[in-house]
């Protein structure tokens, strides 16, 4: 069976709820990946969340 990987910011509960719609189920987080070590500016937001970690997902097909 093949399986479809996604990612997304973990501040963003909109697309947090889209995928898990569409049948995708969060698989793992990595922690501190939206920062400016890794070439991202400082103190995002999305909806006033701070964005600093990505949350994968995963849907098999």
């Amino acid at each position: 069976m093949r399986t479809l990987r996604v990612a997304t910011g973990a501040a963003d509960v909109g697309n947090l709820r889209f995928y898990q719609r569409q049948g995708f189920r969060m698989r793992s987080i990595e922690r501190d990946v939206f920062t400016p070590a890794n070439g991202y500016p400082e103190g995002i937001l999305v909806d006033g969340i701070e964005l600093r970690d990505r949350v994968w997902l995963d849907r098999e097909l």
